[in-house]
């Protein structure tokens, strides 16, 4: 009788701790922006994904840590920024989290309530000439 206990309460644990949304969709997506002007490209939380026309980079699936945005640097002048802001949706699989509560907080803390909604990003020209 014990042990049936044990493995309820570990049962009980663990669907207290492991939430729906952030477990039902991969922690990173891959994002490809398309630039028509040359360009460097960094986060807005200011780390550097590649350069050049076409560049593609994994970003948090999640809201959260890799940011919101993408900053678009001209090659030659990067004084001309574009920014390119991702694109989420509500994370339906975190509508599972009424099956066991508690889990909502973790979605919540974690940005599994959301998930980018959209990977391929295309900018128009925004050279500008010296």
């Amino acid at each position: 009788m014990k042990k049936i206990m044990k493995l309820m309460l570990m049962g009980l644990l663990t669907l207290t701790f492991v939430s729906c949304g952030t477990i039902m969709q991969p922690a990173r997506k891959t994002v490809t922006i398309h630039s028509v002007t040359p360009s460097k490209m960094f986060t807005d939380k200011g780390d550097y994904v590649g350069e050049g026309k076409t560049v593609s980079f994994k970003m948090d699936n999640r809201s959260g840590d890799s940011g919101d945005a993408v900053v678009l640097k001209e090659i030659g002048n990067e004084d001309n920024i574009r920014y390119v802001s991702m694109e989420r949706e509500f994370n339906g699989a975190a509508i599972l989290d009424i099956f066991c509560w508690p889990t909502i907080f973790i979605d919540f803390a974690t940005g599994g309530l959301n998930k980018l909604s959209k990977t391929n990003y295309t900018v128009d020209d925004y050279a500008q000439k010296k």
